[in-house]
């Protein structure tokens, strides 16, 4: 008699009533099941074969079979069913043998009541290792899905552990122009890194492991050997678990051709801002020269007439008496070469400083720091726009005693020269008396030095308050430069 009921259960069972007092305990214990009860060899292979049970309850005696056999066939047919060995007696070596041979469990018919239990908790095995399998199965194909991924990624994609490599993808390969990963697994991952790098790199490395796995990131140069192309990537390295054991993933984007890019763009806009502030700036280099000019025609004209006073008052046939009012005139025409030899050297000292600070601003100096003098630099920058304030606004200036800064005078310059010359731009001309620029240089309490550049002007749109720090973002035409988030972001 077969209950119709969720799960299937076999029953090996040559004696009908042993086999309904089994099922009575199977009710008890709120098991619903479908039943097939087989006696032979055949009709157990059968019952594996279409009833497809999810238990399976074997008699260790029958006239036909028995239940060591049974096991052995379940095993090798479908070895996830959990079979129960259910027997009138049963001496201990034999239940060992059939634990042994496969069977979860066995029953005595005296002590049926322990069927239940058994049951359930046979099933509930076989419900747990499905679900094993299953989260398996699941596990291998993320782990396949996730390996395409980071084999097929622009990225490359480094794990380390003890400071070996283990692991490198064919982006990481191609950074580090290698034809095969062999080439460097168990080697060194320092030697992959350029040698004024390696100290960031054990930073990197020690900031994982001390942060509980939570990535870090930096800029490291790649270089296999001292001769090679050095490749500078951003890195961000997070703790993960490869292989079963704790290691450091790192994943590297090449941006080599990006900051050359953005180093030349940057050349450029100085080059750019240079050109425009030396037309700007002509006149101002126009005006010294021409008092130059006209002070050096005026010496060299007045000269040979102060030459022949004085030797007209030279001792000899002919000299003019000293007197005091000859003297006296002698005295004026010196004077006045002087004076036009100090306006003269004046101006040229003005022309000399407006070339140095357009030269500073030029110079290409690459990414060295180095420690300056921020004042300095203000200095320059504040004379780059002088005479674009003339006839728009007064520039006040607040220093304070501040320490050396370490950084790229050049890049500097630029920063302070695009912020004033933003800052001028939005002060219309006409009313310089009533229009300020004010600069002022202090050191915070934490010995920081901090640099304030404020105008009188309307200020930043707030439909462009959102791109302040977008890089090369500006409203200004082509012409006109960049702005400073070019270099501020």
């Amino acid at each position: 008699a077969d209950m119709s009921d969720g799960l299937h259960i076999l029953f090996l069972e040559d004696t009908p009533s042993d086999a309904e007092l089994a099922k009575a305990e199977l009710r008890k214990a709120e098991i619903g099941f479908t039943a097939r009860r087989v006696e032979t060899r055949e009709a157990f292979l059968q019952g594996l074969e279409e009833f497809a049970p999810d238990l399976i309850l074997a008699d260790y005696t029958l006239p036909q079979f028995d239940g060591m056999t049974a096991i052995q066939l379940a095993r090798e047919r479908a070895p996830s069913i959990p079979i129960i060995v259910v027997t009138g007696s049963i001496d201990e070596e034999t239940a060992v043998e059939c634990i042994k041979a496969g069977a979860t469990d066995y029953v005595i018919k005296e002590h049926l009541a322990r069927l239940g239990p058994a049951a359930e908790a046979a099933l509930e095995g076989k419900r747990l290792r499905e679900e094993a399998e299953r989260a398996e199965a699941a596990l291998k194909l993320s782990e396949a899905t996730f390996r395409t991924l980071i084999e097929s990624t622009p990225d490359a994609i480094l794990v380390q552990r003890d400071g070996l490599l283990l692991y490198l993808n064919p982006a990481a390969r191609k950074l580090l122009s290698v034809a095969s990963a062999s080439e460097l697994i168990g080697k060194p991952i320092t030697g992959v890194v350029f040698r004024e790098d390696v100290a960031i790199l054990g930073e990197l490395i020690q900031q994982v492991g001390s942060n509980g796995g939570v990535n870090a990131s930096c800029e490291l140069r790649f270089c296999r050997t001292d001769d090679a192309e050095v490749r500078l990537a951003n890195v961000a390295a997070l703790a993960v678990q490869f292989d079963g054991e704790p290691a450091t993933l790192m994943v590297a984007r090449d941006i080599t051709d990006q900051k050359n890019a953005e180093f030349q763009l940057a050349l450029a806009d100085r080059l750019v801002s240079s050109g425009i502030l030396a037309a700007g700036m002509s006149h101002e280099i126009n005006n010294p020269l021409c008092y130059i000019i006209s002070n050096l025609e005026f010496a060299c004209r007045e000269t040979p007439s102060l030459v022949q006073k004085l030797r007209s008052l030279a001792e000899g046939p002919g000299a003019v008496p000293a007197t005091p009012t000859a003297l006296e005139e002698l005295a004026r025409d010196l004077e006045q070469i002087a004076t036009a030899l100090r306006d003269s050297q004046f101006g040229a000292e003005r022309i000399r400083s407006i070339t140095q600070d357009l030269r500073v601003l030029a110079d290409a100096q690459g990414d060295h720091d180095l420690p300056i003098d921020v004042r300095n630099v203000l200095e320059s920058a504040i004379n780059l726009v002088w005479h674009e304030t003339l006839f728009r606004c007064q520039v006040i200036q607040s220093y304070q005693r501040v320490p050396l800064v370490k950084a790229n005078t050049a890049k500097l310059t630029q920063v302070f020269l695009n912020l004033l010359s933003n800052a001028v731009h939005a002060i219309p001309e006409g009313d310089p008396t009533e229009n300020e620029i004010h600069v002022s240089l202090r050191c915070d309490p934490d010995q920081r030095v901090a640099i304030a550049i404020r105008d009188t002007g309307p200020g930043i749109a707030p439909d462009m308050l959102r791109h302040i720090f977008d890089p090369f973002f500006t409203t200004k035409s082509p012409d006109q430069g960049r702005g400073p988030v070019s270099y501020t972001h």
